[in-house]
């Protein structure tokens, strides 16, 4: 849960808490979010050796970016 958190919050630009006052990203800014976090949880996992899968490629991110959902 840390690392979501974390990879969350290094999303937050201090530009967007000083204008809006928000302290999450911009739900426009959603699907890139959404990557970075399940990005940096499956590297922990995979640090870990928790993952039961074999990584699937050597561009993490990309691979996590082709199995999302499109609208």
């Amino acid at each position: 849960m840390y690392v979501a958190a974390a990879s969350l919050a290094a999303q937050v630009k201090k530009g967007d808490v000083e204008a809006t006052g928000c302290i999450y990203p911009p739900l426009s800014a959603i699907r890139g979010v959404s990557a970075a976090i399940a990005t940096a949880v499956a590297e922990d996992a995979y640090e870990k050796g928790i993952c039961a899968l074999e990584r699937p490629a050597a561009d993490l991110r990309g691979f996590i970016e082709s199995q999302m959902w499109q609208p």
